[in-house]
């Protein structure tokens, strides 16, 4: 993707929430398209493909988007974890269309890429599969647990789309507060839990690296030069499917 892609697709999701709020249907009548004209980011450019829509039921630039070869790869290469438009770029422009293609390079030697995209190429089938609730629960109740070992005045709520009812998830998310830390953060305290989990068999793999974890002594009350931060705590199974499956909550 170029930059100019990422431009049109800001411009077209602009116009189309504008659409979507509109107190009145579009329809081909003039006046009806005369209004739609007066608003803002509908220009010329726009109200072609407006029309064109109304007269075709569809949109030939839309289309030939949907299925340029190298678009439609970036596209493909981007759903790997850890792979970005850039990378995804580079990786079309050299002949790499999918899944299975990244694989034979890593395979081969062929390419290289980062710690994370290795882990998101591993455990690509999973990142993209749904989980029930029943499991994102079982998730949650894992880490809570480990949480309390350490922090037992701690609260430990799910959120993300499992809080907002949501029969299928994508990962888990799991907020933290605690009455004796409200505005800062007790040192160390993320590694531990992690290390927590880590022990018990239930991470496979990391997704963000966590500074000071290799400092981390048992019984330790401090980690050296670590500070958590809230971003740096999602618990997310798509890296830990395996292992959940292998050795489930008890």
């Amino acid at each position: 993707l170029t930059d100019m892609d990422k431009w049109r697709g800001y411009t077209y999701n602009l116009v189309a929430g504008r659409l979507r709020h509109l107190d009145f249907e579009v329809t081909p009548d003039k006046d009806i398209l005369g209004a739609v004209r007066g608003i803002r980011g509908f220009g010329n450019s726009t109200m072609k493909k407006v029309k064109e829509f109304f007269t075709t039921g569809t949109c030939e630039k839309l289309n030939l988007l949907r299925t340029d070869p190298t678009r439609v790869a970036v596209r493909e290469l981007t759903k790997i974890w850890g792979v970005g438009p850039v990378k995804a770029s580079e990786l079309a422009g050299i002949g790499y269309r999918n899944i299975a293609d990244v694989r034979r390079g890593l395979a081969s030697g062929d390419i290289n890429l980062s710690d994370n995209a290795c882990v998101g190429v591993d455990c690509y089938e999973d990142f993209l599969e749904k989980m029930d609730r029943s499991e994102v629960k079982m998730i949650g109740d894992i880490v809570a647990a480990a949480i309390y070992k350490h922090y037992p005045e701690a609260e430990v709520s799910t959120m993300g789309s499992y809080r907002r009812g949501k029969a299928q998830c994508g990962d888990a998310d799991v907020l933290i507060v605690h009455p004796g830390f409200v505005t800062s953060t007790p040192n160390g305290s993320l590694a531990r839990i992690l290390r927590s989990l880590e022990k018990d068999g239930h991470i496979a793999n990391h997704l963000t690296p966590v500074k000071g974890a290799e400092d981390l002594v048992e019984g330790d009350s401090q980690v050296s030069s670590f500070q958590d931060s809230e971003k740096d705590f999602c618990s997310e199974r798509r890296t830990v499917d395996d292992t959940y499956r292998a050795a489930p909550a008890t």
